[in-house]
């Protein structure tokens, strides 16, 4: 790029770039290599990534006549990736797959019902529900905790015993004992 621009920064990258580095790479190659393809299409790909969120000063239009189709040594995390740049958002609301245990706006309302519960037994349920959500669900963490490997800490700064006091929350515990 420093060669043909006289510049290293990316935002100067030309069609005329990328065709001298895919000459290049072309000629390093052995005659017939399937990868040759495979590079120029994924960098057609990265091409139009490029123009569509306009990085470099000049739209860049790269291209080769050699058909690209080789698009079955993409990984499943390669293919996901794809589809999300398709789509170009992050729909919080929607479940595609199995693998989401819970959306970040469910915990954040599990957190905030903490906030809003008066009663010991309403948030001692609802730190159980978080530390199950934290752990993936394994309901084993929950069943191993019992009250008396806790420890009982008291706070000595008034200040902040009387900010946790107004919360409601001035009971602290701890699982190690210092």
């Amino acid at each position: 790029m420093v060669e043909i621009t006289g510049q290293n920064h990316p935002i100067y990258l030309t069609t005329e770039v990328i065709q001298n580095a895919m000459d290049i790479l072309g000629a390093v190659s052995t005659q017939g290599d399937p990868n040759v393809a495979n590079y120029k299409g994924r960098c057609i790909s990265l091409q139009k990534i490029v123009n569509h969120w306009s990085f470099t000063l000049v739209t860049l239009q790269y291209t080769f006549d050699t058909k690209y189709t080789n698009h079955t040594n993409l990984t499943k995390k390669a293919r996901e990736t794809m589809e999300f740049k398709r789509h170009e958002q992050l729909n919080d609301h929607a479940i595609d797959n199995d693998e989401t245990l819970i959306t970040i706006r469910g915990f954040l309302n599990v957190i905030e019902l903490i906030r809003r519960v008066d009663s010991t037994t309403g948030k001692i349920a609802l730190n159980y529900l978080l530390l199950l959500i934290v752990t993936g669900f394994r309901s084993i963490e929950a069943f191993n905790l019992k009250y008396d490997v806790l420890v009982k800490r008291h706070i000595d700064d008034p200040e902040i015993r009387k900010q946790l006091k107004k919360k409601g929350s001035l009971i602290i515990f701890s699982a190690f004992d210092m």
